[in-house]
């Protein structure tokens, strides 16, 4: 689990609780607590399948993070604080642990909302661009670009007068 990634957000002063009334000293316990409690939770999914445990638990830092009632401090968002790469997959991963828990009674529908929220302005921001879009350059101008490969297709049938081996 990444209980060190969570002490370097806390040693660098990267979080910090919502309300300032919170006393410092406890913002280490409170968030390795509720990180600890989704890895646990997360157990119950089949997400050690699709995904790799760096992602998983980075996605529990994340969540346990809302639950702690803590946030990046400096402007920064999770994933920046946290360093998350692929937020596709941070987002599936605590989506699928969301709606584990939302089965739950007494879930925090509200504060699910806030994170679904959350989530969708992650994905949004950090999405490639549409497939009408290319990442390649254009090509330089007088030349013009090779046509698209087609994909492979199913094998053709040979023609009907070919003659075929005989299986014995």
């Amino acid at each position: 689990f990444r209980i060190s990634q969570v002490k370097k957000l806390i040693q660098k002063r990267c979080v910090e609780y919502k309300t300032p009334d919170k006393p410092r000293d406890k913002l280490m316990h409170d968030l390795v607590q509720y990180s600890m409690n989704f890895a646990n939770d997360s157990m119950q999914t089949s997400l050690c399948l699709q995904f790799d445990a760096e992602k998983i638990a980075l996605a529990c830092v994340y969540l346990g993070g809302h639950f702690a009632k803590v946030r990046p401090t400096q402007g920064k968002t999770w994933v920046s604080a946290l360093e998350i790469t692929d937020v596709e997959a941070m987002a599936s991963i605590s989506v699928q642990i969301l709606e584990l828990l939302s089965e739950k009674k007494g879930a925090n529908q509200e504060l699910f909302k806030i994170i679904r929220s959350d989530l969708d302005k992650m994905r949004s921001t950090s999405r490639p661009p549409p497939p009408g879009a290319s990442a390649r350059p254009p090509p330089p101008r007088g030349r013009t670009p090779p046509p698209p490969r087609s994909p492979p297709g199913p094998p053709k049938p040979p023609p009907p007068d070919a003659k075929r081996p005989r299986h014995h």
